[in-house]
């Protein structure tokens, strides 16, 4: 999944992505972006709602983050896997 735009507010990484690059399983994935937004009532953190098409040609849920967001929810994974997405968002901060 490629960047998009947050309604018109930046720049996003999907909850797919951030699955792909990783190797976490997605609905692990939008579990924890689940369990952050029950555990951040109140603040400015927001989480997109989106969807994508699977290879079986089925609609799946997914999330649009911002970078505050990706980042928040990478904090909780491994150093690798946290260096892994600030790597892809400076690829995309490049390309915009």
């Amino acid at each position: 999944m490629q960047l998009q735009n947050f309604k018109s507010e930046g720049a996003t990484m999907s909850s797919l992505e951030i699955s792909k690059i990783t190797g976490k399983i997605h609905k692990n994935i939008m579990r924890d972006i689940k369990k952050l937004q029950s555990e951040s009532f109140g603040s400015t953190l927001r989480f997109e709602p989106s969807s994508y098409t699977d290879v079986n040609n089925v609609t799946r849920d997914c999330f649009n983050l911002s970078k505050k967001e990706t980042l928040l929810l990478m904090s909780g994974y491994n150093v690798q896997l946290r260096l892994s997405i600030i790597n892809r968002w400076e690829e995309l901060e490049n390309t915009v």
